[in-house]
């Protein structure tokens, strides 16, 4: 390994570590009150390290949201593409969230905490999220066009109607709510719907 890749690697292991800490403090302190100095001393770095590779909370916090939305979205757009109708569809999209979720609970913590703060220091992570998720959905919903050809059923209200459950799913979760048993619940309610759609066809 030449001096520039060990660098590089360096660089981006430093940088996790940072996140990881950040991700400790603000789920146990919350966003306003976790601070500069105690992510310092959670990641076992100086302060000077710190602000070196993230100069402001803020760049933290939004990174991490950024980090958030790349986690949300992995590898659902792949299954997605492969379904063949729109249950499928909804099917892959609701249970690639989940298992997402289920991975990385505390990010997704995080990133509610993050939607539903005033404080203005959590204002620039909060538009990085509308950002790429305004830009992942319309992804998404090209990936699902193909299964929902001759349905009736737009790209953009499968990928929405989903969502809002993949979202009440997460919160539930969080809750303490089993998250298998909620998925299943989800995929049968939505199944349920898209029945009664395709009868009501003309």
């Amino acid at each position: 390994m030449g001096v520039t890749q060990r660098r590089i690697r360096e660089r981006e292991a430093r940088v996790a570590l940072i996140l990881d800490a950040a991700l400790r403090v603000f789920t146990s302190r919350g966003l306003h009150d976790g601070t500069m100095e105690e992510i310092a001393e959670e990641a076992e770095l100086g302060k000077a390290t710190l602000y070196y590779y993230f100069p402001s909370k803020e760049t933290i916090l939004s990174t991490l949201v950024e980090k958030t939305i790349e986690r949300h979205f992995d590898g659902i757009r792949e299954n997605a593409q492969q379904a063949t109708n729109p249950l499928e569809a909804a099917s892959a999209i609701i249970r690639g969230f989940a298992a997402n979720y289920e991975r990385t609970p505390d990010l997704f913590r995080l990133f509610y905490m993050a939607l539903i703060s005033k404080t203005e220091d959590v204002a620039p992570a909060v538009r990085a999220f509308g950002r790429y998720h305004r830009e992942w959905r319309k992804s998404l919903q090209e990936d699902v066009r193909d299964a929902l050809k001759g349905t009736g059923i737009s790209p953009e209200i499968l990928v929405s109607f989903t969502g809002t459950h993949v979202h009440g799913i997460n919160l539930l979760a969080l809750s303490g709510r089993d998250l298998k048993a909620l998925v299943e619940d989800a995929i049968s309610a939505v199944g349920a719907l898209l029945g009664a759609s395709s009868r009501g066809k003309p």
